[in-house]
């Protein structure tokens, strides 16, 4: 674990209490005590060094040493680059835990906005109940916070709430990677598309793929269909190599990328 994410950084000298499963990993698993050091970001952008400064018998409390960082992603900018457009995947729901592994290596890789798509072909649905749809986000949200502390990330990606791609489909600029599409992605291409602006979408498809159906709706609207560079992927490897060919090649321009 890089550091470990909290509700908020306080000032040096401010303190930290830890309890839970929190205190649980960082007492039993990591095996910190009284005097060790930890970093901690409040999920928006702000670092501190923190000192472990007592263990009480419901966790331990840290203080804070000093602040590392404190540059809060401004609203509508990508976390890997403060002047440019957020990166928003969009990921289909997959059975069993494969979404949950999707989930997290998106984060991991640096998406800054990760909204779960129902298409045609997805055999999995979001639940019809309010409390097992909030209970799931929840599980859902704690997976990117994981995620997170262990890649290192300092702002936590927005998690939306699943919703069915005809109501996605017009909200271009996008990038849908199909295995019939005619050609790769390019860098020309992708400058293109994102040269006006707003945010940057990414879809792959569920197991079964994307309905001929999709595509072309997607492409009518303006979204790039593009292939993938072998021709059929599982979906939870579909998902990852496209973000990650999409910022790659951002990475070779003048455009918004992780470092």
């Amino acid at each position: 674990m890089k550091h470990l994410v909290v509700a908020s950084v306080p000032a040096p000298g401010g303190t930290i209490p830890l309890s839970g499963s929190d205190a649980h990993y960082l007492l039993q698993v990591r095996r910190l005590r009284r005097g060790d050091f930890l970093d901690c970001t409040d999920g928006r952008g702000r670092v501190c060094r923190a000192l472990v400064s007592a263990v009480t018998g419901e966790g331990l409390v840290l203080t804070v040493q000093e602040i590392l960082g404190d540059a809060p992603r401004r609203e509508g900018a990508s976390e890997a680059s403060p002047g440019g457009a957020p990166l928003e995947v969009l990921v289909p729901l997959l059975k069993g835990k494969l979404f949950d592994r999707v989930l997290r290596q998106v984060t991991e890789l640096g998406a800054d906005r990760i909204v779960p798509v129902v298409t045609r072909h997805c055999v999995k649905r979001p639940p019809r109940e309010q409390a097992e749809l909030r209970k799931k986000n929840q599980r859902w949200e704690t997976i990117i916070r994981e995620a997170c502390q262990q890649s290192g990330r300092r702002c936590l990606p927005e998690l939306a709430l699943a919703q069915e791609l005809p109501a996605l489909s017009g909200q271009g600029p996008g990038i849908v990677f199909h295995e019939l599409a005619s050609r790769g992605l390019s860098r020309e291409a992708v400058a293109g598309l994102w040269a006006g602006g707003g945010p940057r979408r990414v879809l792959t498809g569920p197991e079964g793929g994307l309905s001929s159906g999709e595509v072309s709706d997607l492409a009518g609207r303006g979204w790039l269909v593009s292939s993938l560079p072998t021709p059929v992927l599982r979906a939870e490897t579909a998902a990852v190599a496209g973000l990650a060919i999409v910022l790659h090649l951002q990475s070779e321009l003048d455009l918004p990328s992780r470092s």
